[in-house]
């Protein structure tokens, strides 16, 4: 039973890392620019390039993961949001705890009806 509990949970390492690369590439391939979206509609084109080489976002898209993925194992950098310009992991713990009681909450929920509704079926 150990052995299936750490197999399961060595697993979550490849599955976080395909979530964060899909994530990853359909941001990428969303329309709009983030530099341009960020820097307003009176910038220039030498401070939309400006924001692109400060982000890194002018690099190719492997090495924009790459790099990505290196600052969250490395640093635990999440990044900052393009559109508040906030450390993304200060909005996670912002969140959380909002996210933590809807869980909860929906737990209790399906443990109150689930439990029943399971016996019902079962006869």
């Amino acid at each position: 039973m150990l052995k299936y509990v750490i197999k399961r949970i060595l697993w979550i390492i490849p599955v976080m890392i395909g979530a964060s690369f899909l994530v990853f590439a359909l941001l990428n391939m969303a329309p709009g620019d983030p530099a341009r979206i960020h820097t307003g509609t009176n910038a220039t084109e030498a401070d939309i390039e400006k924001f692109r080489e400060d982000h890194g976002l002018n690099k190719p898209f492997l090495v924009q993961y790459t790099d990505y993925i290196c600052d969250v194992f490395t640093k635990g950098d999440l990044g900052n949001s393009y559109k508040s310009n906030t450390p993304v992991a200060n909005r996670i713990a912002q969140t959380f705890p909002v996210t933590l009681k809807l869980t909860l909450f929906s737990m209790v929920i399906i443990l109150l009806l689930g439990v029943p509704l399971s016996r019902l079926y079962k006869n």
